[in-house]
């Protein structure tokens, strides 16, 4: 029972005693798992038992597959520096050329020359070539040397001073005289601090040169006789 007296409120319980404000049943209810509960408990309840579900990081976690391509960004270039690499540090094919039809072309036109003999398979002619200009016959053949190197061999009727000018280019130094067998040759040092052997009779000048080594001159002049 109860009564009420201004704005409180006065509640009789079953013992008889009053109670100021809102019975105890009035402020209790089942809970959804049967317990007694306050009003407002139950939701307090749902809102601790909900999961809470981790925060996604900013870094998912990567497949195999992503994995793998990340490892081929990486390792397809460093192959391709091997393999550059491979080919430069290679030995350079080279594409040799018969030089005999060039002397027998030069002997032909009045050049008192031969084809040097006693060379080893070392020395690989790759060019050869015949001119004749004012009736003065020139004949140049290029080599590969043993070392690696380049060197010309040329055989010409044009004047020495002349022939050593334009083939050596910017007034070469004479070093000296260079004693290669029994024959004597003049050597020469170029603007680009390459030698040259020049040896000149009544018939015709003969210049050994190139970039390559100076006993590699001597080897090639010694075989000409």
């Amino acid at each position: 029972m109860s009564s009420r007296s201004g704005g409180s409120s006065l509640w009789v319980s079953e013992r008889g005693r009053f109670q100021v404000g809102a019975p105890r049943w009035l402020t209790l209810c089942r809970g959804r798992d049967g317990s007694r509960r306050g009003i407002g408990e139950d939701e307090v309840m749902n809102a601790t038992q909900e999961t809470v579900k981790p925060k996604p990081s900013g870094r998912p976690d990567r497949r195999p597959r992503d994995m793998v391509l990340s490892l081929a960004v990486l390792l397809v270039p460093i192959g391709v520096i091997f393999l550059v690499w491979g080919f430069l540090t290679s030995e350079t094919p080279v594409s040799e050329i018969d030089p005999t039809p060039a002397y027998i072309q030069a002997e032909g036109l009045g050049l008192d020359v031969t084809e040097p003999e006693g060379l080893s398979q070392e020395w690989r002619p790759l060019s050869s070539g015949v001119n004749q200009a004012d009736g003065l016959v020139t004949l140049r053949v290029g080599y590969y040397t043993p070392s690696g190197g380049g060197m010309q061999f040329i055989a010409s009727q044009v004047d020495s001073a002349e022939l050593i000018e334009a083939e050596l280019n910017q007034s070469p130094r004479l070093l000296g005289p260079v004693t290669v067998g029994d024959v004597t040759w003049q050597s020469y040092v170029t603007a680009k601090g390459t030698t040259a052997l020049v040896y000149t009779d009544e018939s015709m000048t003969l210049i050994v040169h190139g970039d390559t080594t100076v006993e590699e001159l001597q080897e090639f002049a010694m075989v000409l006789g």
